[in-house]
């Protein structure tokens, strides 16, 4: 018989974790200490592996099933839903590590030595005041000349009281 929500609020914990199958794979395990985790069981190349989905209450009952129909279709197709994960979760930092502000920001550490205080200040001031709010989280592998003109013409537009125009000439 399928869970019901009123029946997972009212699980208490044992002296060891108990299994609360739903159906096709899910159950949520109640462990000693009070925690209620989701986990689906799936077999993938003759193995039975296990995928966590989240905790009870901020999972709930339907979203859990959701995430399980999403594994099971990843199943189905040949896919290991934790590796699958595991490759998201990579591809996520690896963008973040990548993005201009990150590029930038090494790029003035490596040549700050190389100048005057007042003009590494300056240049960094600028990016960070004019450049960083303004990349609409554009990683640097997107970043190509039409959107920093992008960028610099969006300047020019919105402070003319700084002088901007002029300024374009010095960088």
């Amino acid at each position: 018989m399928p869970l019901t929500d009123t029946s997972i609020r009212n699980a208490k914990p044992g002296a060891k974790p108990i299994k609360l199958f739903d159906e096709r794979g899910l159950f949520l395990l109640v462990t000693p200490t009070g925690g209620k985790w989701w986990r689906f069981r799936f077999m993938f190349d003759g193995k039975e592996k296990l995928l966590s989905l989240g905790v009870y209450p901020d999972v709930s009952l339907k979203d859990a099933r959701e995430r399980r129909d999403e594994a099971r279709k990843l199943v189905a197709n040949g896919v290991n839903p934790s590796e699958n994960r595991k490759i998201q979760k990579s591809a996520r930092t690896n963008l973040i590590a990548n993005s201009f502000e990150v590029i930038a920001r090494e790029w003035f550490a490596k040549f700050a030595s190389t100048w005057a205080s007042n003009h590494g200040n300056r240049i960094i001031r600028r990016f960070e005041r004019d450049i960083f709010p303004r990349q609409n989280d554009l990683r640097s592998i997107d970043f190509n000349f039409a959107a920093v003109a992008a960028i610099a013409y969006g300047l020019l537009g919105s402070f003319p009281a700084r002088n901007l125009y002029m300024m374009q000439y010095r960088w």
